[in-house]
């Protein structure tokens, strides 16, 4: 995790200096541009006030395209190939180093090479002092990197440390809490108090489960990958939550295509539970739909009040579409974190996306 921290502060550093290099020079080539061309307009304006004579400081010709002559030349060389290129169709461009401009069929040529030259030297010049400073831009930040990014990993280091502990930490108070319930209701039977604190014990040791497993996962660079059956630890995940599924009067539809797949079968499994797991929870009709082909595995269920479009913010950890976190179904807003984690170690990508009004598809593509 660590390494691509830095590979991405370095990347988004260096790309941010290149695109900040090319609009200056952008900007200053424009403005060069822009200034040249003002020039020859300028130039052009005082033949035309001066009766076709200029200063000698700058070299022109006129010509008549409706008599084919040329009218003024005040210096002596050869035109015709700076008219066989003349497109007759433009009213004033950049021609084989002159700039010119028509006026019912005149052409006034101004001599611009000069000032050409100039443009194309700054230009040259300005793109191999941008790459030099690319270059040094890159050394700095590849050598300060680690510096820079030493107290963000700290942050993060004492952040895992921290969750892992407290996780940890509250496992065995929840053990004693739920242990002594327990007693309470051998001793005095089982009634509303004592269901509602084995609900809330159960539902606090999920998040502590979930929050270990996330940590587990943040830390691995790696995982042990064998080839197996796709499709039969998808039908045996479904055959684990059809229970579940039917209590809440739930129903799976399946399309299953036999398929293999080079990872962690485990890490696999409890992805397909997630998601299984967060359909049933957040279906609000009977049907939930699963698909996997050509190994792509949808899971398609209803769900009320969403907009169709993206909704890759499901996977945001502790993200819960019920922003007062009140909802009936104690999720947690951990589970679609989980799954997401699992499918960057398998270089898998995961959408969540709704394609009609009121339903869910969550995508995941291996």
């Amino acid at each position: 995790m660590n390494k691509k921290l830095k590979l991405h502060f370095i990347f988004t550093s260096i790309l941010s200096a290149f695109i900040v290099l090319i609009i200056m020079i952008g900007y200053l080539n424009i403005r060069n541009y822009q200034e040249t061309k003002i020039i020859a307009e300028k130039s052009i304006e005082d033949i035309k006030k001066n009766n076709n004579i200029i200063p000698m400081r700058s070299l022109y010709f006129i010509y008549d395209s409706n008599t084919k002559k040329i009218i003024n030349n005040n210096f002596k060389i050869e035109i015709d190939s700076v008219l066989n290129d003349l497109d007759s169709n433009a009213n004033s461009g950049f021609l084989d180093g002159y700039y010119y401009e028509s006026d019912n069929g005149v052409y006034y040529f101004v001599d611009v090479s000069k000032e050409l030259d100039q443009m194309n030297s700054f230009l040259y010049n300005s793109i191999e002092v941008s790459l030099v400073g690319l270059l040094i831009v890159s050394i700095l930040v590849i050598f300060l990197s680690n510096k820079v990014i030493k107290p963000v990993i700290e942050a993060e280091k004492k952040q895992k440390e921290f969750i892992t502990n407290a996780s940890h930490e509250l496992k065995t108070p929840l053990s004693i809490i739920q242990t002594n319930n327990e007693l309470v209701e051998l001793d005095y039977g089982e009634n509303d108090y004592s269901s509602g604190i084995t609900k809330q014990v159960r539902r606090l040791s999920d998040i502590v489960n979930s929050m270990i497993s996330l940590t587990r996962l943040d830390e691995m660079e790696k995982i042990d990958k064998m080839t197996f059956s796709l499709s039969n630890a998808l039908y045996e995940t479904i055959n684990l939550y059809n229970t579940l599924a039917k209590k809440q009067s739930k129903v799976f539809i399946t399309n299953i295509e036999v398929t293999s797949y080079y990872g962690s079968e485990r890490d696999i499994r409890q992805l397909i539970s997630i998601l299984l797991e967060n359909a049933i929870k957040y279906s609000c009709t009977k049907d939930i739909k699963i698909t996997l082909k050509n190994k792509v595995l949808r899971i398609e269920n209803a769900v009320e009040n969403i907009e169709l479009g993206d909704h890759n913010e499901l996977f945001g950890r502790f993200y819960r579409r019920d922003e007062s976190r009140n909802s009936l179904t104690g999720g947690t807003g951990i589970g679609l974190s989980l799954a997401y984690r699992i499918c960057e170690l398998h270089k898998a990508k995961i959408f969540a996306y709704t394609k009609y009004p009121d339903s869910l598809t969550i995508e995941v593509r291996f």
